[in-house]
């Protein structure tokens, strides 16, 4: 199993760790790149550190990286330049397990993309260094070498559309969008990269000799002046909740899942809003002691808010909390007043 990290966009700081085997890592990055996604609003886009990160997103809070994810972004005339199709076809010659994915900027004239390497073990922060050079080496200096961060964030692919922004903020109006080149690839089957043995003198990039920064893991963030009878019906129902790469998640956060939604429509909820359909789903599955945390709240939201073709919602995360604090009360005081 392989931990990936997942921030709900680049502003957000909350980390998310999950697991995956790396064919079901490869069916998720699948999926997203045909997600339709504007390039102006990639810094909402769901991103990801490839390994484990224990608090803020910082080089000091990596635990180890599980596997690799580096930029190729040369131009044309770049004698180093490697297209899409010629990259895919040396990953296929040489055997590995991979995943390609074309990035914002992507021109049918320069093809930018990411590659993701499945690695045959996982690396340590004081590694990194020696890692990441290590692959771009046998990839002939290529990589972005803004990707030897090992806390840098890397976006979830995207069919993406519209014109991107500069760092201003501004729309690049003059970027030929009828020119992108958008491509998808990956091999489920193929072997990991192997590594060397490496020294472990090498540090992180950007890595502080400061104490690692810890947070306490709880089933939800505990929210000010929550009872202890509420907290203790969220920690109830959290303890229940299958691995999110599991069928029963799966299950559980299907649009669809009468359990959970109920037999009204989406729209039919009073005032259409989004914070009355997240308490309506909580107190239904409070109430039946139902798996329920936020991160399963937030995932069910998000493909409900799909479905009905809703725009991107970036204080989901914070919604779900408060639905999920405000129907614990109610669910519990309305046991206590039996």
């Amino acid at each position: 199993m392989l931990d990936i990290t997942i921030f709900d966009g680049a502003r957000r700081v909350e980390p998310h760790v999950v697991q995956f085997a790396w064919s079901n890592l490869c069916d998720l990055f699948e999926e997203a790149s045909v997600q339709s996604w504007t390039r102006a609003a990639k810094l909402d886009r769901i991103a990801y550190v490839p390994g484990h990160v224990d608090g803020r997103r910082a080089a000091e809070n990596v635990r180890h990286l599980s596997f690799g994810s580096y930029d190729i972004d040369l131009e044309e005339c770049d004698r180093r330049y490697v297209s899409f199709a010629e990259m895919r076809k040396r990953l296929d010659a040489a055997g590995l397990a991979y995943i390609l994915a074309t990035s914002t900027k992507s021109l049918t004239a320069a093809h930018r993309y990411r590659l993701i390497l499945r690695f045959d073990r996982t690396i340590l922060p004081e590694q990194h260094s020696a890692s990441w050079n290590h692959v771009n080496e046998q990839f002939g200096d290529i990589f972005d070498p803004s990707t030897h961060d090992c806390s840098r964030l890397s976006f979830f692919p995207a069919r993406w559309e519209g014109h991107p922004v500069d760092t201003s903020g501004r729309a690049m109006l003059d970027w030929p969008v009828d020119n992108a080149f958008q491509a998808f690839a990956c091999s489920r089957e193929g072997a990991p990269f192997p590594f060397p043995e490496f020294s472990t003198t090498s540090v992180c990039w950007n890595t502080s000799v400061r104490a690692p920064r810890t947070r306490a893991h709880v089933a939800v963030p505990e929210p000010k002046n929550i009872s202890q009878s509420a907290q203790n019906l969220l920690n109830e129902c959290a303890a229940i909740v299958p691995p999110k790469n599991s069928l029963g998640y799966a299950l559980a956060t299907n649009p669809k899942n009468a359990f959970y939604v109920g037999s009204e429509p989406f729209g039919h909820v009073q005032g259409g809003r989004m914070f009355r359909f997240l308490c309506r789903v909580a107190a239904r599955a409070l109430r039946r002691r139902l798996p329920l945390n936020a991160d399963l709240l937030f995932d069910l939201a998000t493909a409900v808010n799909e479905v009905e073709g809703g725009p991107p919602r970036p204080d989901l995360r914070r919604e779900v909390h408060r639905a999920l604090a405000r129907q614990a009360e109610l669910v519990t005081g309305a046991h206590q007043s039996h």
